[in-house]
């Protein structure tokens, strides 16, 4: 599950930036834009919500990728905490 969000965050990004610079595009734009980019760092925040606690969780850390196959999570608060995939 959680490698799905990292994923999905990596493409929420790059199709942000994509976005921003063309007004259309379709799936293989998207992926040869993806294959253009050697390496990739973005701050990123997460916000989970429990019914158990008062307040919500909030993580802080960076995302980075590196192609062809190297997506890393690195999360700084509330704990240090990496993921690779």
């Amino acid at each position: 599950m959680l490698r799905l969000r990292l994923l999905g965050a990596l493409l929420a990004w790059t199709v942000s930036a994509v976005a921003a610079a063309a007004p259309t595009f379709d799936l293989s734009e998207l992926m040869a834009s993806l294959a253009r980019v050697d390496r990739s760092v973005v701050s990123f925040e997460e916000t989970r919500h429990f019914a158990a606690l008062a307040s919500p969780i909030v993580r802080r850390g960076t995302l980075q990728y590196v192609r062809p196959d190297r997506l890393e999570m690195n999360v700084v608060t509330p704990f240090p905490e990496t993921t690779q995939i």
